[in-house]
């Protein structure tokens, strides 16, 4: 028993040892490089002109040479009888006589340059063109000629497969992109072999292309035979009557565009025609019989489709959902202008990106503007209640999915500016003009805290919807925001004013972003002439926020006649509350401002610790005035207004015999400070002007001649003297028929 053991024992042995023999010479048989491992000593191991070359960052092998020269790598590889080679490679430049790359599939010496005998492909040279090329000594011949592409481009991105079996049959692959959507360009046949078997690179560059060779990915072993089936790699629908479907290779043509291989489970039925895209093999459009509505999830049933190599792809079901997506169901939830100093976050800008709706969403096309700024999406679906961060690179890549988008570490100025997400049609999808004013006076105005959206089911409200993160990061990317509370829009919007911006023309501006479609409603429209009410012809909601809107008429103004604009419950904001219909809105053509038509009535120099400045006017003339005609500045002298003049409004403002007005650079401070009765008479200036807290100069003068209207000169000795402090108080003036700079025409304000 003993002997038979020892005999099981060496039998078992000899085994071990022949399979650990076999082992090797499996591995032998191919030669692989990525250059994962970023070195040419090993595995395996390049000979040549290895200091003209190193592995880059992106794990490829790079030319980094200087001068004009010719440099060359080698490797061994064993004789198999059929062969394959695959490589990647890039030349960064228009290739010519003395700028081309060459790859040796097989040569007789490592010395690439002293080769007697051996295949090469050439990419480059006096036609640009791609070569297999054959040399028997000092004889080179050309055996054949890719027909597919030139290396006349800026930029070549190229992958090959090269293939030979035991007959000498040849067949040259390409993808054209670098890719592995191969095509087969062509065959030939050659049953010649030279004996030896070095592998490797051949660069000719000048001084200027010294550094612009890259490869990658080499293969050599024998033909790599394609068994795997294909599968679905990606299905969107492109509209509501074509799906496109992906595999994940290139597929046969005739399977794969007939339309009995393809069913919608829902109601079993299949598409009238399928389509293979002409440049993507691997991509097919479905077209459907009947158009999907909106909101639809079904599945799509795919069978009997075959790969190239004749591989079936078993029965499959994907699903199909196909939406448009809507005016505010992708939010902009979250921004971060001011990183520095950071607080746990990186230091680095970020706006969130929140889908609140029940649907994936594809941003394929779709816009995102910031300031003066616009960047386009790329393709990246954003799933129901998922984020997505708009970056300038990869620091938040740990938080959420990112778009980089940002070109600069100060893409989004800390002194506010407006965001606007579009979609592919360039409708808007949501809007946020954000200040500092959201921070509301906090010390993390400072930096290192992001501004939040409060309740995503009132994505049109301002100020009164945003605060600083609670968050100990100082900021929520990819989750949640912390100041996440419901805070509904409850207040019903009113038309703010109307003005003539030509004889027919009529352009009213809401207290609050609109529903814009509802705007559109011709019969939400009343106007008032001298003989009965009319309708607009047409209207325009004015994006992005939709505040405003443009009025056609056919029937012209008039001067001399004050209209009125009456809302009907057509129209509603974007929250859904219906327009206040009580109040009318008085409109006509503006007239002439002169000196103390309009006076200066209230100066707040000196705010509160964080606070806003404002100054308010009062019209005492008969007079109908249209503010955008004014400026305001801070100093008193005609030289002096045309550099720090700021122009009172952006577009038209009328202020009617009476009324009030007070100008600041932020109404949500000055309305939360003090008690405000009519909100709708406080307006934000683009640029207020500087003022001293103490003392200083404010002069309200014509646009286009600077003519003075009014001009105050105010001290802190105007103030009432038994005041601990002035901080907080405005001066008011006792009487506007008085004149401004009568010290005694003015107090502090007793609120």
């Amino acid at each position: 028993m003993k002997t038979l053991n020892t005999c099981i024992d060496c039998i078992a042995c000899i085994a071990c040892i022949f399979c650990i023999a076999c082992i090797p010479s499996i591995a032998l048989s191919q030669i692989r490089d990525d250059f994962s491992d970023g070195n040419l000593s090993e595995n395996p191991a390049w000979t040549g002109d290895t200091a003209n070359f190193e592995v880059n960052t992106s794990g490829q092998l790079h030319l980094r040479s200087a001068g004009s020269d010719t440099s060359f790598l080698a490797t061994f590889y064993p004789q198999v009888s059929d062969a394959e080679w695959r490589f990647w490679m890039k030349l960064s430049f228009n290739t010519s006589a003395n700028n081309h790359a060459r790859v040796y599939l097989s040569a007789d010496t490592s010395n690439l340059l002293e080769a007697g005998s051996g295949f090469f492909l050439q990419a480059g040279g006096g036609d640009d063109s791609i070569f297999i090329m054959k040399q028997t000594g000092s004889d080179v011949q050309t055996i054949y000629r890719f027909r597919s592409y030139k290396t006349l481009h800026s930029t070549n991105t190229l992958r090959f497969s090269i293939t030979r079996d035991a007959t000498g049959l040849w067949t040259a692959m390409i993808d054209t992109t670098g890719g592995s959507n191969f095509i087969t360009d062509g065959t030939f046949f050659d049953d010649s072999w030279p004996a030896a078997r070095w592998f490797g690179v051949v660069c000719r560059y000048t001084s200027s292309n010294s550094a612009k060779f890259y490869f990658d990915d080499f293969y050599i072993g024998p033909i790599l035979r394609d068994t795997l089936p294909p599968r679905v790699i990606a299905e969107e629908a492109a509209s509501s009557a074509v799906l496109k479907v992906t595999f994940s290779e290139p597929v046969q043509k005739q399977s794969a565009e007939n339309p009995l291989n393809y069913r919608l489970l829902a109601d079993g039925t299949g598409p009238d025609s399928v389509s293979m895209d002409a440049l993507q093999s691997e991509v097919v459009s479905i077209f459907l019989h009947d158009p999907l509505p909106s909101g639809t999830i079904d599945s799509l049933r795919i069978r009997n489709i075959g790969d190239l190599a004749g591989n079936r792809m078993p029965d499959t079901i994907v699903g199909v959902c196909y939406y448009i997506p809507e005016a505010y169901d992708i939010l902009i939830s979250e921004i971060m202008a001011d990183p520095d100093p950071p607080v746990e976050l990186p230091n680095g800008e970020f706006v969130e990106l929140y889908n609140r709706s029940s649907f994936p969403v594809n941003l394929k096309n779709w816009s995102f503007g910031y300031g003066s700024y616009s960047k386009i999406f790329s393709s990246m679906s954003l799933p129901a209640g998922g984020y997505l961060l708009v970056v300038k690179d990869s620091a938040y890549l740990n938080f959420a999915r990112c778009a980089v988008m940002f070109t600069s570490s100060s893409s989004l100025s800390n002194e506010g500016t407006t965001l606007v997400l579009k979609d592919s049609q360039h409708h808007v999808i949501h809007s946020v003009a954000y200040t500092p004013g959201w921070y509301r006076g906090s010390f993390k105005e400072e930096g290192g805290w992001s501004l939040e959206m409060t309740d995503p089911l009132n994505p049109c409200g301002c100020m009164d919807n945003w605060a600083p993160s609670k968050d100990i990061f100082g900021g929520t990317p990819g989750r949640a925001n912390s100041t996440a509370n419901s805070n509904p829009d409850q207040t019903a919007p009113v038309a703010l004013r109307a003005v003539i911006s030509d004889s027919a023309m009529l352009e009213v501006t809401f207290s609050e972003a609109m529903d814009s479609t509802s705007l559109l409603t011709v019969e939400g429209w009343v106007v008032g002439y001298p003989d009965g009410d009319y309708h607009p012809d047409g209207v325009e909601a004015v994006p992005p926020f939709f505040q405003t809107a443009r009025l056609k008429f056919s029937k012209l103004f008039e001067r001399g006649t004050i209209y009125s604009l009456r809302i009907t419950d057509h129209l509603i904001d974007c929250a859904g509350n219906r327009c206040d219909t009580v109040p009318a809105t008085r409109f006509a053509f503006p007239d002439s401002v002169v000196a103390r038509d309009l006076v200066i009535n209230e100066i707040l120099s000196n705010p509160a610790s964080g606070g806003a400045r404002f100054v308010e006017l009062y019209n005492r003339s008969e007079k109908i005035i249209d503010l955008q005609g004014l400026v305001m500045a801070n100093r008193d002298t005609i030289e002096g207004l045309a550099e720090f003049a700021t122009p009172l409004t952006t577009g038209g403002y009328l202020l009617f015999p009476g009324d009030y007005i007070a100008l600041t650079s932020s109404p949500e401070d000055i309305c939360e400070r003090y008690r405000a009765a009519f909100p709708g008479a406080i307006a934000r200036m683009a640029g207020f002007p500087v003022f001293g807290d103490d003392s200083g100069t404010v002069v309200i003068a014509r646009k286009d001649n600077l003519v003075v209207i009014d001009k105050v000169s105010y001290r802190r000795e105007m103030h009432y003297p038994l005041l601990a402090t002035t901080e907080g108080v405005s001066l008011e003036r006792v009487n506007p028929d008085l004149g401004s700079d009568d010290r005694t025409n003015w107090h502090s304000a007793s609120e």
